[in-house]
């Protein structure tokens, strides 16, 4: 609670977990399906997103968009502002999924096209793409080439390339 600096929004978080794991055998190993996450975290966005401050959430995202690349700084700076255009400060609390979600970062992707640093994205896309397979990367170098011809790289990053439109199965 100390680190969030926002004991009204902790204080709230802690309630809803009370309320929706009463009774619940905590030692218990909960699953990652378990439906009361998921009630959790809704409860808790309805309820207590009110009650961080939208700098802390703005802190928040740019920390993790950027992690410990600095080159990242631009396109984070960038995808804040684009977002929020659409987005509520405690819509970036949640799972960030839905059709919402979907054509917020689309208008993100025209709007800081050009910001991400093409390098970063591919070596990410190349480190994911070749993970346990070894003599891949001539496939993961041409599927890489023939997304790169559709899609800006924003696009590719933020999921919203259609890749089933570019014949990746020509890749072998």
């Amino acid at each position: 609670m100390k680190k969030v600096q926002a004991p009204d929004y902790c204080s709230c978080g802690w309630d809803q977990f009370t309320d929706v794991f009463k009774g619940a055998d905590l030692n218990a190993q909960l699953s990652a399906d378990d439906p009361r996450l998921a009630t959790l975290e809704q409860k808790t966005i309805a309820l207590c997103g009110s009650k961080l401050p939208e700098d802390k959430i703005k802190a928040s995202f740019l920390a993790t968009c950027q992690g410990d690349e600095p080159r990242k700084a631009a396109y984070c700076n960038c995808a804040w502002p684009a977002l929020r255009k659409t987005l509520a400060p405690a819509d970036f609390l949640g799972s960030f999924q839905g059709q919402r979600f979907d054509d917020a970062k689309k208008a993100m992707v025209t709007a800081c096209k050009g910001k991400f640093p093409a390098e970063l994205a591919k070596a990410d896309f190349m480190k994911e793409c070749t993970r346990g397979d070894t003599g891949s990367n001539s496939r993961c170098e041409c599927a890489w080439n023939k997304m790169r011809a559709k899609y800006p790289v924003e696009a590719i990053v933020s999921g919203t390339a259609d890749i089933s439109t570019v014949g990746l199965k020509d890749c072998k």
